[in-house]
């Protein structure tokens, strides 16, 4: 009897089903079963434990007292979206500038490469909380994100001026601290590009600055788009997020579990929307293989 050979391209087709399977599985046990679950919560209200047999169907209500009644969300949703949409392109801007510096022939490139990709390597998590966001103390007028404000400063130039300098100092510790993946993403597209893409350009007479804005930047434009979509999604799901912090409290503190689950459908939908309406709108403007895609 003989055996049938199976093609290469059937081998790799094997191969790559065998190898995604632990992946398809994971996805569909850990992740499918409490996305249903929890739109199953969104749209009942229970009496006694979280049990489908003690749910009672409500419909929309849950995301109708969400829009309605629900002082908090909004005020919290409307910081969320604030934050991000002004994180995100510092975050971009700052981590190019920073790639282009680190990219060059300096002393010491790799220990600043570590440097700056360290916080990426303490994660989001505990860590961060704690390193970020430790508190104020009595001797420190201001203890935000890690930089602190001494209480002279106030005294000189008043309280106003102080909260301005305090919140720029926030907002670019933060920055800075979310840089370290798109960093490491930019500096990776960065050293991609042909060496003789710009020898080419050197020779024609271009200079440092418009090989930047004709090589450079139109080939970083794919990763550009990455690296916003990682940091809004990031952004969303901080730890620290007013949103994820209120949907804390309803699940974990109250124990309102439908209305948690409402407002975390709701929020899940908006991120995206948000998602697949930045690539709409940047599509356009990336370019591969120099060619901007149609």
């Amino acid at each position: 009897m003989k055996i049938k050979k199976i093609s290469y391209e059937k081998q790799r087709t094997l191969f790559g089903y065998v190898f995604t399977a632990p992946f398809i599985i994971g996805t569909l046990v850990f992740f499918a079963y409490p996305v249903i679950y929890s739109m199953l919560f969104a749209l009942g209200s229970f009496e006694g434990n979280t049990s489908v047999d003690n749910m009672s169907f409500v419909g929309f209500a849950n995301f109708k007292a969400l829009f309605g009644k629900d002082i908090n969300f909004m005020p919290d949703f409307a910081k969320a979206i604030a934050n991000a949409l002004i994180n995100t392109p510092l975050i971009v801007l700052i981590s190019i500038i920073l790639v282009i510096c680190l990219n060059k022939n300096i002393k010491l490139k790799g220990v600043f490469r570590v440097i700056f990709f360290l916080p990426f390597v303490l994660g989001n998590g505990l860590i961060y909380q704690t390193l970020m966001y430790s508190g104020s103390t009595s001797d420190t007028m201001v203890m935000l994100n890690g930089i602190s404000v001494p209480p002279q400063f106030s005294d000189y130039f008043g309280e106003f001026l102080t909260e301005i300098i305090t919140v720029l100092l926030e907002r670019f510790t933060t920055v800075l601290w979310k840089s370290g993946l798109p960093i490491l993403l930019f500096l990776s597209a960065i050293q991609s590009i042909p060496v003789s893409v710009y020898e080419s350009a050197h020779c024609d007479g271009a200079s440092e600055w418009k090989s930047f804005w004709f090589i450079t930047l139109p080939m970083l434009t794919p990763t550009i788009l990455v690296v916003i979509v990682y940091t809004l999604v990031d952004s969303f799901n901080d730890i620290n997020n007013s949103v994820m912090q209120y949907y804390q409290y309803l699940a974990f503190k109250t124990y309102q579990h439908s209305y948690a689950s409402a407002m975390a459908w709701t929020y899940f939908l908006f991120v995206i929307l948000l998602i697949l309406a930045v690539t709409a709108i940047t599509r356009k403007y990336v370019f591969y293989n120099t060619e901007k895609r149609s």
